[in-house]
């Protein structure tokens, strides 16, 4: 199987969901010896920070690589999993996973019209990406049901 990771966030986070990615990835190594990973990213320096972070993951030259997101339609991933709560880059003839871990654009309160503007654009990729997404991944019950709910996404799409 060949897993495709939008990456494009991933070198420069190391909390939060670049820990979950890289615990998640290496955790994939482990059960699966014939999965081959691919990080998709925008620039040559992110590339390169994650080429070096792969054998620490568990992926050799022969599993893991990374690639510009533009090379996307070369070489097709089985799956595609968006783990920074948005689809960035749709291919079409592809599975797509996203994991959403909340909805917070939702829940945010704000006065200023620059910062209500900025949560009403969050929303609506959240939207865009739920539409899109064949599954969604989430981190608790309660996420579970606000995805469900808040953005009318089918239950059996939802773990």
């Amino acid at each position: 199987m060949h897993l495709g990771v939008e990456s494009a966030s991933m070198a420069g986070d190391l909390r939060g969901i670049g820990r979950y990615t890289r615990r998640l990835l290496s955790h994939f190594a482990r059960l699966r010896p014939d999965l081959r990973i691919t990080l998709y990213v925008e620039s040559a320096a992110k590339a390169n920070a994650l080429a070096a972070e792969l054998p620490g993951l568990g992926y050799g030259p022969d599993r893991g690589a990374v690639a510009r997101v533009g090379r996307l339609g070369d070489d097709l991933p089985d799956l595609l999993w968006y783990p920074w709560g948005r689809i960035t880059h749709r291919t079409t003839g592809v599975r797509t996973v996203v994991t959403m871990h909340d909805l917070a654009p939702f829940y945010l309160e704000s006065r200023s019209w620059l910062r209500r503007l900025d949560r009403w654009r969050r929303q609506r990729r959240l939207r865009r990406t739920a539409g899109l997404a064949d599954r969604i991944i989430t981190d608790s019950d309660f996420s579970r049901d606000d995805i469900i709910k808040r953005l009318g996404v089918p239950s059996e799409r939802v773990t």
